[in-house]
C-alpha cells in the first residue's frame, strides 16, 4: 500500500519525535482498517476516520490521543500531491463535528482522594517504630503535614533555624508557601504537647534521635540512608516522590487502600478536622 511506503519512508528518516509519534497513530488507524476490511488507500474516508475517532472515544481515550490522531491523518495527506487545506477529506464538516463533540464530552471524572483522619495518623504511629530513624521521620512528616496543614513544598523547605521553642510549644517560620502573595513567608505554631505520639513529641525525638538541634542550618526532613550502624544524612530536600511513598506506605500499613488516599489527604484531614 502506498500509505505504508509514505510511513516507512518517513519512520526510517527519523526527522523528529512529533513524527514517530504521528507514524505510531497511523499504524494504528491503518491496523483498525484492515481488521474491519475497511478502505485504506489515501486519500482516507471522512467517514472511516469518524468511525474510528469515535471507537477512541467510546473507549475513552485521552482528547490528547484524540487530537493527535486526527493531527498525524490529516498531516499524511499533507505528502499527497494536489491534497491541500480546502480539499483534505479530515477538514471534512462532519468529521470536525464529531471531533468537537469528542472534545465536548466529559472526560473521565477522577476520583476526588478521601482525607487522612486524625485516627489514621495515631493508627500510623502506633503501627510503626519509633525507635527507627525513618519511621519515625515518616510519621513526623504525615503528622506536620495533617496538624499544620503543610504541603510538600513548605514543609521540605523547613529548616532548623526556622524553629524557636518558647513556652507553648514550637514557633515555625514557613519561607515559602502557595497563598503566600508577597512571598514574605509566614509562621504556624505548633501546640506543646508530652503525649509520646504528639506531633511535638515526634520533632523533639526525632532531631535528638539525628543529632541535630533547633538553629541548625539544615533540613529538617531530608532523605535518611541506613549503614552498618546508624544513619547517614544529606542536607537537602526530601523529594516530592518520596513523599507520595511515605504517604503510601503507611495507608497500606494501616490497611487502608492505597489508591483512594494521596498527599493532598493530610491536608484535606486535617482543614476537616478543624
Amino acid at each position: 500500500m502506498i500509505v505504508n511506503t509514505i510511513l516507512t519512508s518517513i519512520w526510517d528518516g527519523r526527522e523528529s519525535s512529533t513524527v514517530q509519534k504521528y507514524c505510531s497513530y497511523l499504524r494504528k488507524f491503518l491496523e483498525y482498517l484492515n481488521v474491519n476490511n475497511m478502505s485504506s488507500d489515501l486519500p482516507f474516508s471522512s467517514l472511516s476516520a469518524a468511525i474510528y475517532i469515535t471507537k477512541l472515544k467510546n473507549e475513552n481515550f485521552s482528547k490528547s490521543s484524540i487530537d493527535s490522531t486526527m493531527a498525524a491523518l490529516k498531516w499524511i495527506h499533507s505528502f499527497i500531491p494536489g491534497i491541500n487545506y480546502v480539499n483534505n477529506p479530515m477538514n471534512d464538516e462532519f468529521l470536525s463535528k464529531i471531533m468537537s463533540s469528542s472534545k465536548r464530552r466529559e472526560s473521565t471524572q477522577k476520583k476526588q482522594k478521601l482525607p487522612i483522619l486524625g485516627s489514621h495518623i495515631c493508627e500510623m504511629i502506633q503501627q510503626s517504630n519509633l525507635k527507627d530513624a525513618i519511621e519515625l521521620r515518616d510519621c513526623l512528616i504525615v503528622s506536620f503535614a495533617y496538624c499544620l496543614l503543610l504541603r510538600h513544598d513548605e514543609f521540605s523547605h523547613l529548616v532548623l533555624n526556622h524553629f524557636e521553642e518558647n513556652t507553648l510549644g514550637l514557633k515555625i517560620f514557613i519561607p515559602k508557601s502557595k497563598t503566600d502573595k508577597y512571598r514574605n513567608g509566614t509562621h504556624v505554631l505548633l501546640n506543646k504537647s508530652l503525649d509520646p505520639i504528639s506531633p511535638f513529641m515526634l520533632f523533639k525525638s526525632y532531631i535528638s534521635m539525628i543529632g541535630l538541634c533547633i538553629g541548625e542550618n539544615h533540613f529538617l526532613f531530608h532523605p535518611l540512608k541506613k549503614g552498618k550502624t546508624r544513619y547517614t544524612s544529606e542536607n537537602k530536600i526530601l523529594s516530592y516522590t518520596s513523599y507520595r511513598d511515605i504517604v503510601k506506605r503507611l495507608v497500606v500499613k494501616i490497611g487502608l487502600d492505597p489508591s483512594l488516599y494521596g498527599t493532598h489527604s493530610l491536608r484535606s484531614g486535617g482543614a476537616t478536622a478543624l
